[in-house]
């Protein structure tokens, strides 16, 4: 039986293409693996250093009514109010969200203080349920009243977010505030900019968590 000259062809066709692919995916996953280089995130290796000291900081003088010169945010459905710095901003638009100016040049790209509230039912813990990544939980008790405290992080699309809330029941409605600290991913990065100081973006924070009280 002959193999005509046209199928012996297109069998050497098929060998050659087949050699084609096989060379050309084995140099493709050369130049993945020889290019990739792993990311770890800082606050991973060393979590006590990420997240600063729960105790409140407070540098500012605190007097019977609160700390000087600072403005009050009072809630009057829920109940509760507290103080925060003149120099700072509310987002357009959104009475619960607060921006804070930060110190430029490192790869901190904002800091922000955001205001969940919620009703409760039946016997349902107040905990701020919108965290995402919670590497840690506690109880702690400031001014008085019992919070309860979470640190959280995520990462996305070249963004690390730090997030410390602390969440705390009046009546049935739950409060809880998100601080969060949104930075750049160093890996991103050709040469990247300097880290920022934690602790010290974080004092405003908890300065304003020393203030917040049930309303009378």
């Amino acid at each position: 039986m002959k193999v005509s000259n046209r199928g012996s062809i297109n069998l050497k066709m098929l060998a050659l293409l087949a050699i084609v692919f096989v060379i050309g995916g084995a140099g493709m996953l050369w130049f993945v693996s020889a290019s990739y280089e792993p990311f770890n995130f800082p606050f991973v290796l060393n979590m006590e250093t990420s997240f600063p000291s729960a105790s409140p900081v407070v540098n500012s003088t605190v007097t019977s009514s609160g700390i000087a010169g600072w403005q009050t945010y009072r809630n009057e459905d829920v109940g509760f109010v507290f103080q925060y710095p003149p120099e700072v901003e509310f987002a357009q638009g959104d009475s619960r969200r607060i921006d804070f100016p930060f110190i430029p040049g490192t790869l901190l790209q904002e800091k922000y203080l955001q205001i969940f509230l919620s009703s409760l039912r039946d016997e349902a813990e107040c905990v701020h349920g919108e965290i995402e990544s919670v590497v840690e939980e506690s109880e702690i008790a400031i001014g008085g009243i019992q919070f309860k405290k979470q640190l959280g992080m995520g990462a996305a699309a070249g963004n690390i977010y730090e997030r410390e809330s602390y969440a705390t029941q009046i009546d049935r409605s739950c409060i809880a505030l998100e601080f969060v600290l949104h930075s750049a991913n160093p890996g991103v990065y050709t040469t990247p900019p300097a880290d920022f100081d934690r602790a010290k973006e974080s004092e405003i924070f908890h300065e304003i968590l020393s203030t917040f009280r049930v309303a009378e």
